[in-house]
């Protein structure tokens, strides 16, 4: 993705499945992308042997490479861009999605965190220049982002741009669309979890 403050309404999530590229990220070789990829062809095969057997089995997989997803997604991303972490990273990227007035609260509802977390995300992105936190209506919060943050955004787009190659060079466009369209069902799940949460 290029991330230019005109063009990061699409920008949901920064993901990177592929830790082992981060330490030679500048000069990968095809030799080295095919090896990683089939090293994790292969892993992908292992995990379909343990738990392919069934629906349960599989749900149970899904579920829990969610998690593994985001421990390895932070770690590779936090390689790749230093000046701030993921979960800083992402409030950046959703205060420039969230609609006017972009409140700690209206971000926090897009990031799924409470008001108080994204109020210390929020503060320490403060503290490095990125945004500007401004009094608004009704006691209100609103979040600004900073002339360093555009540059910022500008000064890694590359590094972005080529994350997202790497993440999505196994996926045709075709599945890409499949792949967004589950995602929606998994948010609906997701939502219901919540409410069933709530009820206990």
């Amino acid at each position: 993705i290029t991330f230019s403050i005109e063009n990061t309404y699409n920008c949901k999530f920064f993901v990177f499945g592929i830790d082992k590229v981060v330490t030679s990220y500048y000069n990968i070789s095809g030799n080295l992308l095919l090896h990683l990829q089939e090293e994790n062809n292969m892993r992908m095969d292992e995990m379909y042997k343990s738990f392919g057997d069934s629906t349960e089995n599989m749900q149970k997989a899904i579920f829990t490479s969610i998690f593994v997803l985001q421990n390895r997604m932070q770690t590779a991303g936090e390689k790749i861009q230093t000046q701030i972490s993921m979960k800083q990273w992402l409030l950046l990227a959703m205060t420039v999605s969230c609609p006017e007035p972009r409140t700690l609260t209206g971000i926090g509802a897009l990031m799924g965190c409470s008001r108080q977390n994204i109020k210390k995300l929020a503060a320490a992105l403060e503290n490095k220049g990125f945004v500007r936190l401004e009094h608004g209506s009704s006691n209100s919060v609103n979040v600004e982002l900073t002339e360093k943050a555009e540059q910022y955004f500008g000064e890694i787009s590359y590094r972005h741009a080529k994350t997202f190659e790497l993440l999505f060079s196994e996926f045709s466009e075709k599945e890409i669309k499949q792949l967004f369209r589950l995602y929606s069902k998994l948010y609906a799940g997701i939502e219901m979890v919540e409410r069933y949460a709530k009820e206990l």
